[in-house]
């Protein structure tokens, strides 16, 4: 019987999505740690040199360049698989039932990050609605857009986690086929 949908090339093609996003955050996360490093040198000779700091420097800070590096990259070290592991209990397990556990950890991490990604979606939508901004002592910035860090790079790492859980459930059903054809 013939197949309908091709598992192996829909697998393939949402990790090559996966991986083309989470790259790409995670070059704009280090194009915003550049622009960070400058601001704040301009701020600082600006300020001892000139007597005039660069403005919003603070604002600029908190607002997008900060939030943009925590959650930016949030996928692309998920991809590494950067993020910590407590292997206390589960590293003497058989590596069928660690691609399991894997597996369902995955899908608790995908929960999590989703709620993160649809709850900080909706604020940012208020937010850009309402055209959220920051009084300074130079006038006002507007911090609306840097709301959108978040759902953007939560929802990348809910992508690279779907990827991961069809890895290690696919793994998981790999090595059941494999034992019970050895018999």
């Amino acid at each position: 019987m013939e197949r309908i949908f091709n598992f192996a090339a829909g697998r393939a093609a949402l990790d090559r999505i996966s991986a083309l996003t989470s790259n790409l955050a995670m070059i704009v996360a280090c194009a915003f740690i550049l622009l960070m490093m400058f601001h704040v040198t301009l701020d600082v000779l600006g300020k001892y040199l000139f007597t005039v700091p660069a403005p919003a420097t603070i604002e600029a800070v908190q607002f997008y360049y900060m939030v943009a590096l925590v959650f930016l990259p949030f996928a692309y070290i998920a991809r590494g698989e950067g993020h910590i592991y407590v292997e206390l209990f589960t590293r003497r397990l058989a590596p069928r039932t660690q691609q399991f556990l894997d597996g369902v950890m995955g899908i608790l991490t995908l929960a999590w990050v989703g709620a993160i990604a649809i709850y900080a979606g909706g604020e940012a939508i208020t937010t850009t609605i309402d055209g959220e901004f920051q009084e300074t002592a130079e006038g006002v910035v507007a911090v609306w857009p840097s709301r959108w860090f978040v759902p953007l790079g939560s929802g990348i790492m809910a992508l690279a986690v779907v990827v991961k859980i069809v890895e290690n459930f696919q793994a998981f059903g790999d090595n059941n086929v494999n034992k019970s054809s050895t018999g």
